[in-house]
């Protein structure tokens, strides 16, 4: 699991290289290793009030072991990335939803921060989240997701749903039918 958040890193700074398209799906496949990525991206523009805690940034993430698409994912993530003037999520790196009126909390996260620029230094912080697979189904045919990110309050677009959706419809191979027996008498 450990070697599939790191093929994620790498994935995301590959994407970020060529500009990642918000609601788009995204992927990549290492065939040497057998492993690979399907991902869709979203700005998550500031709140009211709260502009000092940076502008965020939510990838979800499905990582398989072998061809995206062509067996089932292995885990999900999702990863917030902010750039901020000071370490803001490392305080309060949890992250809960409230989708359709059902409450999802998720204790563990990993923080992880580097510093950007000279003076004035901005600070990228990155929240990574393991979260169940039904999450992301769950969250792409919602009707109202809102999310808080340590103190951050934000509620999931349209545009980002439509780009879960896809997400899922590309990320979770169709179930193939089964062969009917012949019947015998």
């Amino acid at each position: 699991m450990r070697y599939l958040v790191l093929l994620l890193a790498w994935f995301t700074l590959e994407v970020h290289a060529q500009g990642p398209q918000p609601g788009v799906v995204d992927g990549t496949y290492d065939r040497f290793k057998d492993l690979g990525v399907f991902s869709v991206h979203w700005d998550v523009l500031p709140s009211v009030g709260t502009s000092s805690l940076g502008k965020v940034a939510m990838h979800v993430h499905l990582a398989y072991r072998g061809e995206p698409g062509k067996t089932n994912p292995a885990a999900a993530i999702v990863r917030l990335s902010a750039i901020t003037s000071e370490l803001t999520y490392l305080r309060h790196p949890s992250f809960g939803c409230i989708v359709d009126g059902e409450r999802l909390n998720f204790d563990k996260s990993e923080h992880d921060s580097s510093i950007l620029g000279h003076e004035p230094f901005s600070i990228l912080e990155q929240i990574t989240i393991d979260v169940p697979l039904a999450f992301v189904k769950t969250l792409a045919f919602s009707n109202k997701a809102e999310c808080q990110l340590g103190l951050r309050e934000f509620e999931i677009s349209d545009p980002f749903r439509i780009g879960l959706r896809a997400l899922v419809a590309r990320g979770f191979p169709e179930p193939k039918p089964k062969a009917k027996k012949p019947r015998t008498k």
